[in-house]
């Protein structure tokens, strides 16, 4: 019995993932062959002069949410208006230099058509997501965006899967071709998203770095008691070995120096690594440091050191 149930189960969810592939193969190959309806959604909401006010109810209103945040991670102001709210109230979100991306799956949601009524009386632009071809909203829409027919993927047929799918992955085409269009860069993106391992893969070395006497540097011949002394003064498990004209020619480890011998920094150094540039990124960074099992890494330009990082 145990089996029966388990091979059930392995059916059902291997069943849900091919409708779920099969969905998004449908919408590339219709996005491959030519999609003027696509097109037209991505002019009109580029239209937008303020932001793009995205709604939907149930499922497609997380949808909605998750498309708003990543519009506006890359550069388009997006919000989400929750339908119901909008019509005790929060109508007024919505302004003429908007424009509404509304999600629904039938496209005849009760709770929804009131703010797309509300937009099209005012000349707001609507952009309807459905698989309704002949829905209220597809009808009402500046830019009807009309997703292949499909069912569910779950068990019962019944939980929105593939249609969340499907409106997941469209989201995220609309919010990409918009960046492309605004030329939105790596720059501005770090601007958005400082904090968080996103904020350290697009942060540059130069925005982190320490400087100055903050750097733990000593010379080809400094004594063990001077190098250990300069590490703990300035709180790195590293310093890098420079010669007499400031050039960095190797790095010494914390654990390369031992208190019971005097030794020179000249019997101790080993290579200079790991090092990075200003203009490298913080992940870059952190990354050489995880590979040489350090907690620090010292910043070059050229071959002089002119920063510190370290692993917080």
């Amino acid at each position: 019995m145990e089996k029966v149930q388990k091979s059930c189960k392995d059916q059902a969810i291997s069943g849900l993932l091919h409708a779920e592939t099969d969905i998004l193969r449908r919408i590339t190959e219709q996005f491959d062959g030519g999609w003027p309806e696509f097109d037209k959604a991505l002019e009109v909401l580029s239209r937008a002069k303020c932001r793009i006010i995205l709604s939907g109810m149930g499922k497609s209103g997380h949808v909605a949410r998750k498309i708003a945040a990543t519009m506006a991670s890359l550069g388009k102001p997006a919000h989400f208006v929750h339908p119901a709210e909008a019509s005790h109230g929060d109508m007024g979100m919505l302004t003429k230099d908007d424009v509404l991306l509304a999600l629904s799956n039938s496209g005849n949601t009760s709770e929804l058509l009131p703010i797309v009524r509300y937009a099209v009386s005012n000349d707001i632009p609507v952009v309807g997501m459905t698989m309704g071809a002949e829905s209220q909203l597809a009808r009402a829409s500046t830019a009807p965006l009309v997703l292949p027919k499909a069912g569910e993927g779950c068990s019962l047929g019944l939980a929105p899967t593939s249609s969340t799918t499907a409106q997941i992955a469209l989201g995220d085409a609309l919010a990409v071709g918009l960046c492309v269009q605004n030329d939105f860069t790596r720059d501005a993106f770090n601007e958005l998203h400082p904090g968080g391992s996103l904020g350290a893969s697009t942060k540059r070395v130069e925005d982190a770095m320490l400087t100055g006497d903050n750097i733990p540097l000593v010379s080809i011949d400094q004594r063990s008691t001077l190098i250990m002394w300069t590490m703990a003064r300035k709180d790195f498990d590293i310093a890098g070995v420079v010669d007499d004209d400031g050039n960095l020619i190797g790095l010494i480890q914390a654990d390369d120096v031992k208190p019971e011998y005097t030794t020179t920094a000249k019997s101790v150094i080993r290579q200079a690594e790991p090092v990075v540039s200003p203009q490298e990124t913080v992940a870059t960074a952190v990354a050489r440091m995880q590979n040489k099992a350090t907690k620090a890494c010292l910043v070059v330009d050229g071959r002089k050191p002119v920063g510190i990082v370290r692993v917080q």
